[in-house]
């Protein structure tokens, strides 16, 4: 995460910083993919190396670590056996820092106050309690199957169509409106946070994971180091108080990242990501999304977006409002075969002049990014 403006600002302004994007050089002549994924492992080995962490090997009194799934600034995630069930579990092995065992334990707190609730009905994964091995606190949870951003990129990067993106915004919705009932912000909802629970069944299930920067409502300050950058909220970048609501503009940024295969702001810094708000977003004419004319299910879906990413937190949709809004209750029974043809197409062909600033700004930022 980047670091935060030294002074508040007023939003009523156009940003003129200009960024030239720095990506690192394969200097080994690897395709840039495979550079990308061998210095990823590399830096989770030597995390892993750091925390005395091997394959094989045990982590607490009752798990055998079999391999490692991810690495973040907190330590890695561990694929585990449990020596008392027999099952595979998820565990994220937090490094011996005093810094990381104080959000460890400020994660294990709102844990704890959302135990109670069921996972297969709020979509938020099921922790199972957590543990030491040495001085380092383990965090035990369900083993899911992969994120929605890899589930995405296994499919050939094959965005997701409207059939596909339907139930996962339902179910996001859900478990967003479940932690407001818990008066809980997450935080740091992005695609990789959202786990599909088996990518083998027709069905796609979803659910949220990953609450080590999660707050309290009512414990949030601003100028708090939350949120990933290019999902990060413009009240939290100019360092307003925020609640819940900056969950539901990450939500619309990981919506139309599925639904287009790019990310609406990817900045570098936040001052970039600023900077793209105002020049995509301004105030689009609302006769544009408001036509009661044409009630498809793409201007319903764009209805959609255009409210999870208001400027205005106080204005912007609400889990419920979500569940509630006519392109998830909207009905296609009785469609035709060509209809449902039509609406099983990747969202990218369908989008209109309404969002065309919007998703282009988009699509020219990545390739900036990517020379």
């Amino acid at each position: 995460m980047s670091g935060k403006m030294k002074t508040r600002t007023n939003f009523h302004f156009t940003y003129l910083i200009s960024c030239t994007p720095v990506m690192p050089s394969c200097t080994s002549g690897l395709p840039f993919e495979k550079h990308n994924k061998l210095f990823f492992d590399l830096t989770m080995q030597r995390t892993a190396n750091q925390i005395g962490l091997r394959k094989c090997g045990p982590l607490g009194n009752t798990h055998i670590l079999v391999d490692f799934l991810g690495e973040g600034g907190f330590g890695v995630v561990t694929k585990c056996i449990s020596t008392v069930t027999g099952t595979e579990v998820a565990i994220k092995v937090n490094k011996n820092r005093p810094h990381i065992f104080n959000q460890a334990r400020r994660e294990i707190e709102i844990l704890k106050r959302l135990r109670g609730l069921d996972p297969d009905t709020c979509n938020i994964v099921k922790w199972n309690g957590f543990f030491f091995h040495k001085e380092n606190i383990c965090l035990n949870f369900e083993l899911l199957d992969k994120s929605l951003h890899d589930y995405r990129v296994h499919r050939r990067n094959a965005n997701l169509s409207m059939r596909e993106l339907r139930p996962v915004i339902h179910q996001l919705a859900t478990a967003l409106s479940h932690l407001s009932s818990k008066q809980i912000v997450h935080a740091d909802l992005k695609p990789e946070n959202v786990m599909v629970v088996d990518s083998t069944q027709q069905q796609i299930r979803v659910r949220l994971i990953d609450f080590g920067l999660a707050h309290p409502r009512f414990g949030t300050d601003p100028g708090a180091c939350v949120q990933t950058t290019w999902y990060r909220a413009p009240e939290v970048i100019i360092q307003l108080p925020f609640d819940e609501a900056i969950d539901m503009w990450s939500l619309g940024l990981t919506i139309v990242e599925m639904a287009t295969g790019y990310p609406m702001y990817p900045g570098d810094t936040e001052y970039d990501v600023l900077r793209y708000i105002v020049e995509t977003q301004g105030q689009p004419p609302d006769h544009m999304l408001d036509n009661t004319e044409d009630p498809s299910d793409k201007r319903l879906l764009l209805d959609l977006i255009k409210r999870m990413l208001e400027l205005d937190p106080v204005q912007r949709i609400k889990p419920l409002e979500v569940l509630q809004h006519p392109f998830l209750t909207h009905s296609l029974e009785g469609a035709d075969d060509g209809i449902l043809q039509l609406l099983a197409q990747p969202i990218a062909t369908l989008l209109t002049e309404e969002l065309a600033t919007v998703v282009s700004t988009a699509m020219i930022s990545h390739k900036l990014h990517e020379n």
